[in-house]
Formats: structure tokens, sequence, C-alpha cells
């Protein structure tokens, strides 16, 4: 049996299948990847949607603290039910979607905290002893 040597045809022709065949392999991990992030992206916003309402119509200082840590700790379980870095698959409209519903849920912590601490809510709220003489 005699060895040939290969032409520069057949090996390019190698090449371009070769390549061909790591570059679907590759669009495949990637479009793996983007589901898990899309996955992140949806239990996310359902959370965020979830406790900006919540936290918006708290009624008093106890449940607004309460919501206001429930949501720190959602938030950390949602992150570490996927794999390391899966927030960096997300696209950049799914990442500028986050933040300003992020701004959102802080600026209604805000508002809402600002309304509890006002003189008017002080007599209502739960959480504060009123000593009356």
């Amino acid at each position: 049996m005699k060895f040939f040597p290969p032409s520069k045809q057949s090996c390019l022709i190698g090449l371009c299948i070769c390549t061909s065949l790591f570059t679907s392999c590759r669009n495949n991990d990637k479009r793996i990847d983007h589901t898990v992030a899309d996955q992140l992206f949806a239990k996310s916003v359902k959370l965020i949607e979830l406790y900006t309402d919540s936290i918006a119509n708290a009624s008093d200082s106890a449940s607004f603290n309460r919501m206001v840590k429930d949501f720190d700790e959602k938030i950390a379980k949602v992150n570490f039910q996927f794999p390391a870095n899966t927030d960096l698959q997300m696209t950049h409209d799914e990442n500028d979607s986050i933040i300003h519903m992020l701004d959102r849920l802080v600026k209604t912590r805000k508002d809402k905290e600002k309304a509890l601490c006002s003189n008017d809510s002080l007599d209502k709220d739960s959480t504060i002893v009123v000593s009356k003489k």
C-alpha cells in the first residue's frame, strides 16, 4: 500500500469541513448558553416586577422591611440557580431592561420608605410604638 500525500485541494476541503463542524458546534453552545440566559432573564423580570408592585403597596414598615429582605434573598437564589457567568450571556437589551426595572424598584423602595417615615403614617405603622401622655 502506497501513501499519497494529500493534495492542496483535499486539504482545503478537509479544513473547510472541520471549520464548519466546529463553527456549528460553537453556535449550538452559544444558543444553549443563551437559552439558559433567557431563563435567568425571565425569572429575574418576574421577581423584580412582583416585588416592585408589592413594595409599592406595602401598608406598614413591617411588611415593607419583610418584602425588601425577601426580595434580596430570592433574587440571590435565582442567580445561584444558574451556572456562573450566565448573566454574561444575556443580550444588551436584556441587560438594559433589567437595569431599568431595578432602577424602578429602587425608586419605589425609596418612595415607600419616605412615605412610611412621614408624620402622617407614623400613627398607623405597626412597628412604631407611640406613647400617649
